[in-house]
C-alpha cells in the first residue's frame, strides 16, 4: 500500500526501513502494488523483480459512493458556504497543517479523521481564525455522504502509496486538490479532475483551492470528469478478480508443473 520509508525521514530512519523491505523481498514469490507508480519505486528501490511484481489495484464498494448525498443540515453548514474537506488519519506526513494555512478565508475546513496531530492542528485553526467541523473518527459508511458535503477533497500528503480518498471524492463527483507526489497522479488528471500541486508548497495549494471554489459550479464538472474513470479502475470486483488471478497463477506453479517457491513457516 505504501513504502515505510518517505522524504520526510532522517537518513538513518530511512536507511533501517528500505533494509527491512530489502530482506522481506528476498523471500516474497509475489509482491503486489496498488499503484504503477508504487511499482516504479518499488522496483527503483530493489525491492523486487519486475516480472514477479504485479499491481492490483486497491478496491472500492463504488456503489455507495455514487450513491452519496449530502449531510449539510446535520453538519449545520449551509448551501451557500463553501467547504474543503480532508478525509485522513490525523498524520504529520498528511499534511493537515499545510491545508490550515492554505484554506481561503472565506471557506470551511471539514476534517474527518482523528490521529496523534489532532491537537496541533486544532492550535492551528484557532491561530488562524477559520471555520472548522471536525468529525473525528467515523464509521467507512459515514465517508460518502461526508465527502458529498465538501465542495472540495484537499489531499495534501506528502507520502501515499495510491490515496484512496481522492479517488472516493471522484466518485461522489467532487475535484481533489493534491500535492503532486507517489500515487497522487494516477487518480487526479491536472486540470481535468483537478489540480495537482507542488509537494509542501502551501502557495500554490491556496492558488488551487481558491481557483476551484471561485468556478460558478465550485468545481463539480471537474468531479464528474474523473467518475467513470474511478468506477472502471477501482470497482472491488474488478479489483478481487485480479487479486484472484494472481493467486491462481502462483498456485498453479511453473510451466514445469512444479508448485512455486514457498516461504518457510508463512
Amino acid at each position: 500500500h505504501g513504502l515505510p520509508f518517505h522524504r520526510g525521514q532522517g537518513p538513518a530512519r530511512r536507511a533501517c526501513f528500505w533494509a527491512a523491505e530489502w530482506l522481506t523481498s528476498r523471500i516474497t514469490t509475489a509482491p503486489v502494488c496498488v499503484g504503477e507508480e508504487l511499482r516504479r519505486q518499488t522496483l527503483a528501490c530493489r525491492l523486487g523483480r519486475e516480472s514477479d511484481t504485479t499491481v492490483v489495484r486497491s478496491g472500492i464498494e463504488t456503489e455507495r459512493f455514487l450513491a452519496a448525498a449530502s449531510c449539510r443540515a446535520r453538519l449545520g453548514i449551509a448551501d451557500d458556504v463553501k467547504v474543503v474537506g480532508i478525509v485522513s488519519r490525523m498524520a504529520s506526513h498528511k499534511g493537515h497543517l499545510s491545508l490550515v494555512a492554505a484554506l481561503p478565508s472565506d471557506a470551511t475546513l471539514l476534517f474527518v479523521g482523528a490521529g496523534e496531530e489532532r491537537e496541533a492542528v486544532e492550535e492551528a485553526v484557532r491561530r488562524r481564525g477559520i471555520k472548522a467541523i471536525f468529525a473525528g473518527h467515523v464509521p467507512p459508511e459515514a465517508v460518502p455522504d461526508l465527502i458529498a458535503s465538501m465542495d472540495v477533497l484537499a489531499h495534501p500528503s506528502i507520502w501515499e502509496g495510491l490515496p484512496r480518498a481522492a479517488v472516493q471524492a471522484l466518485l461522489v463527483g467532487r475535484p481533489v486538490v493534491a500535492f503532486d507526489c507517489d500515487g497522487a497522479r494516477e487518480v487526479v488528471e491536472e486540470g481535468l479532475t483537478g489540480r495537482l500541486v507542488s509537494p509542501g508548497s502551501v502557495p500554490d495549494l491556496a492558488a488551487a483551492l481558491a481557483q476551484i471554489l471561485s468556478t460558478p459550479d465550485r468545481g463539480r464538472a471537474w468531479g464528474l470528469a474523473g467518475r467513470e474513470r474511478m468506477v472502471r479502475l477501482f470497482d472491488a470486483h474488478r479489483c478481487a478478480a485480479d487479486l484472484s488471478a494472481v493467486y491462481e497463477r502462483l498456485f498453479q506453479g511453473p510451466t514445469t508443473g512444479t508448485p512455486p517457491r514457498s516461504v518457510p513457516g508463512a
